[in-house]
């Protein structure tokens, strides 16, 4: 019904994923790539759709990946929107509702 209306129910996605290991890896961790390191890296664009835009993130993945995403994204919104850690915390707890 929305699309009827001329509203986009979706707008933009950005997908970010863990690369796979090579099973050639020398070292366990050598080449793996990980959804708070791309975070990180397109760090302006989730910054402005999170706040600007209104978007939503979804975190799908263990619950061991939990701690190291919330940082990164706390990370983000200090070094982009230059939020205090009071702030990052009540804006973090914004979004998990």
């Amino acid at each position: 019904m929305r699309e009827s209306q001329g509203v986009n129910p979706i707008g933009k996605v950005l997908v970010l994923y863990n690369t796979p290991l090579k099973p050639s890896s020398i070292s366990f961790f050598s080449n793996q790539t990980y959804v708070q390191d791309l975070l990180w890296k397109h760090g302006s664009r989730v910054y402005k759709f999170i706040t600007s835009e209104k978007g939503s993130v979804y975190i799908c993945g263990s619950i061991a990946m939990v701690k190291d995403v919330e940082k990164t994204m706390g990370n983000i919104l200090k070094q982009f929107g230059g939020m205090s850690g009071q702030e990052v915390k009540n804006y973090m707890d914004q979004l998990k509702v």
